[in-house]
């Protein structure tokens, strides 16, 4: 089976709402969330959408990055790697494979 690394990027979303980072069929390797707010920490969730809790609530100090080693986890058909933010600042990075 052929696969092709993708990274998938997300720099916009609506504060306290979950929102796909990744809406496709993938395997994932890791997960970089950086917060460019360099004042005030944000904090952030990620989850599938089905419900399975990746990353529990955690607040990110401003100007700092959280770094995930997900070590292949899948997104199957049907699900979106989805993250909330509770304020502006959260960019986020998925890199993996489909």
């Amino acid at each position: 089976m052929l696969t092709t690394t993708k990274n998938w990027k997300l720099t916009s979303y609506t504060n306290s709402t979950w929102t796909n980072v990744v809406n496709e069929v993938a395997t994932l390797a890791a997960v970089i969330i950086a917060n460019t707010d360099l004042v005030n920490p944000i904090t952030v969730g990620l989850r599938l959408s089905g419900g399975a809790v990746i990353l529990p609530s955690t607040s990110i100090p401003a100007g700092a990055t959280y770094s995930l080693d997900l070590r292949s986890l899948n997104v199957i058909t049907g699900e979106s790697l989805q993250i909330q933010a509770s304020a502006a600042g959260i960019n986020v990075i998925a890199s993996g494979a489909i």
